[in-house]
């Protein structure tokens, strides 16, 4: 991955069991879709790429992102039967 090490950290699990991983700096790019869904094509409000940089918690075997770079990026996480990374705006204006 090619990511600059910069400390650990301590994080409890849902058990209550404490782990440490590592943390590295790193950008996360988020592209627009690439395969045809169910989901309206007014929900991808963005056609272009979204790069941010932040902390990456290493651990297991792959990479967790924190809330920091969704936040960041002005999305939110949808969890159901699909999971999504939805604009903030565009909740805004589904809830107004």
């Amino acid at each position: 991955m090619g990511l600059v090490l910069v400390g650990t950290a301590d994080f409890e699990l849902a058990d209550g069991s404490m782990i440490t991983n590592f943390l590295a700096k790193g950008n996360v790019t988020i592209r627009p879709p690439t395969v045809t869904t169910s989901v309206p094509s007014a929900a991808v409000t963005s056609a272009e790429s979204e790069t941010v940089e932040g902390i990456i918690v290493l651990g297991g075997n792959g990479a967790i992102l924190g809330m920091e770079f969704l936040r960041s990026l002005d999305k939110l996480l949808v969890v159901g039967k699909i999971v999504a990374l939805v604009d903030d705006s565009l909740i805004a204006r589904l809830i107004v």
